[in-house]
This record gives structure tokens, sequence and C-alpha cells, in this order.
């Protein structure tokens, strides 16, 4: 009988099965850098000695330890640096907010937290995830065990009070 036992969770598996994937791997990332510092550290054919070349007035490429900036509009940034807050404190949306934040604070605090993935609440509310039970059923499940619990509650007090009281 299945009553104590735990359903196994696919998605648990399905992780431990990626995380044994990424072990392997970074075992043969680990490898293969061993094998590029062993080349590293023999010596080099001596470079041969070209034909000079024309040069013309060519871009160095940057070193890539070095940053590389990008130019900026300073006279854009002092310009928008002026007054950032100029169309936040109008009179008029002053008021807008304060009449409207009460309603939505006290909305917000009924609806719960927003979800940081919402595809995969729509997934799980939807049962698209192969091997789980969609989301309302489970909150059936969970509402009718509830509700049994209740019923069997009620029936214990009404029958202890007709035992204490006859």
């Amino acid at each position: 009988m299945g009553l104590f036992s735990k359903k196994k969770d696919p998605i648990k598996a399905r992780e431990q099965a990626l995380a044994s994937e990424i072990e392997q791997l970074e075992d043969q990332i680990r490898a293969l850098q061993g094998v590029l510092k062993t080349a590293k550290d023999e010596p080099a054919a001596p470079p041969q000695k070209s034909p000079p070349v024309e040069r013309r007035a060519t871009v160095k490429s940057p070193v890539p330890d070095e940053p590389v900036f990008e130019p900026v509009d300073q006279q854009r940034l002092q310009n928008a640096g002026a007054n950032p807050f100029k169309e936040k404190h109008e009179p008029r949306t002053l008021q807008k907010e304060g009449s409207t934040s009460f309603i939505e604070r006290v909305i917000r605090f009924f609806k719960g937290p927003t979800s940081s993935n919402p595809k995969l609440v729509s997934y799980l509310a939807a049962g698209n995830i192969h091997g789980l039970q969609p989301l309302r059923y489970e909150r059936r499940v969970a509402r009718n065990r509830l509700l049994l619990w209740i019923v069997v509650i009620v029936v214990l007090i009404v029958g202890m009070l007709k035992w204490l009281m006859p």
C-alpha cells in the first residue's frame, strides 16, 4: 500500500542527470586544459623570418587584458542628469499615485507574490511537464482532503458532545 511512500519527483531525477552530465563535461575541460598546459610548456619552433611587409595605417587590435571603452556623449549625459525627477513629481501625478497606491497595496496583498519564472508557473498549472499532475488537480485533491478532515473532526466533536451530555 502506498499511503506513506513518497512519489518520485521527475524534476529532481532530471536535475541529478544534468548534474552528472555537468561533472563529466567539467572533467573533460580539466583534461583538455592539462593537454593545453603541456603543449605550452614544450618549446616552440623558432619563428621564421618573413619578408618585410609594407605597413599601412592600421588600428592596433586591443590587448585582451585591457578593457575597451566606447566613446560616451557627455553632453547628453549632462542634459539627462539635470532634472531626472521632473516628470515624476508633477502635482497631478502625485495625487494620482497617492489615490491608487492604497488600492494597489490591498490587491497585491491578496494576490500574493509574483513568480520569477511565469513560464514555469504556466507549465505547472497546465500540467505540461511529463510526470507531474496539473496544479488544478493537485489543488482539488488538497481541497478534498481538507474537507474530509473537517467532516471527520465535526463528527468526532458531535459524538463527544452526545457522549458527555446525555
